[in-house]
């Protein structure tokens, strides 16, 4: 008696048994479907952009230095890159994006306070608490609120120290100053002349400028004179026709 066992043999019309990877593969396809439809779809979009504190910039040019726009990915812009872009920016201190769904970019940043105009040539230049001098940004035709930096040519260095005593005074003390020029010292290289809306003239060095300029106050309502505030205090009226 043979005990063998018959071969295997597939009869006529049976089909082979589907692969393990069919089914994987399948969902995995039409998920992908499912992604790229919603990723294209207006929910995937940039469809409200809400900036907030700025002055110096305008919308648009913070759009554009982020290349954010209306109908943008969503999911493919890079909030956390957008801020780094925008803090080094020199009218920007800090910038916060947040992005919310569906489609929302909120952009909040803080600019440096504007502290003063650099006169350049024959056009005037906002001058900010940070150093940073905008050569580039001409300030147009509005009356200067703040003091004008007049007389500076090439000293960007120099002006940029005293742009940074500026942003430590208080806006009513910035308010008092009209104009702020180089002086001269035999021992000092950074003496300035400070021209006050009060008819005064102060004298005093960068270094010290927002400490010692605080005491002007005391001061600004003597007759018209000058106020030397640099090893001592000195103040010298100034001398009428005739006198």
């Amino acid at each position: 008696m043979d005990d063998r066992v018959p071969p295997y043999r597939e009869l006529p019309g049976q089909n082979p048994p589907p692969s393990r990877w069919a089914v994987p593969f399948t969902l995995l396809f039409f998920t992908s479907l499912l992604i790229a439809f919603f990723l294209h779809s207006p929910l995937g979009k940039v469809e409200t952009i809400v900036i907030g504190g700025n002055r110096l910039l305008s919308k648009q040019e913070i759009l554009d230095e982020i290349r954010l726009k209306k109908g943008a990915s969503f999911f493919r812009w890079n909030a956390r890159r957008a801020e780094q872009v925008l803090e080094d920016m020199p009218e920007i201190d800090d910038a916060t994006v947040d992005k919310s769904f569906p489609g929302t970019i909120r952009i909040r940043i803080r600019e440096s306070r504007q502290v003063a105009l650099w006169k350049q040539e024959d056009k005037l230049v906002p001058v900010l608490a940070n150093g940073r001098i905008l050569t580039k940004r001409p300030w147009g035709e509005r009356p200067p609120s703040v003091p004008v930096l007049s007389d500076w040519g090439s000293k960007m260095e120099e002006g940029a120290a005293l742009a940074r005593e500026l942003g430590l005074l208080p806006r009513n003390r910035l308010e008092e100053i009209s104009e702020i020029r180089p002086g001269v010292d035999p021992v000092y290289r950074d003496v300035v002349r400070v021209h006050t809306r009060w008819g005064h003239e102060v004298r005093l060095r960068i270094k010290e400028f927002h400490k010692k300029m605080e005491l002007y106050s005391d001061f600004r309502h003597h007759p018209p004179g000058t106020l030397y505030l640099i090893d001592s205090i000195r103040f010298v009226p100034e001398r009428r026709g005739g006198e």
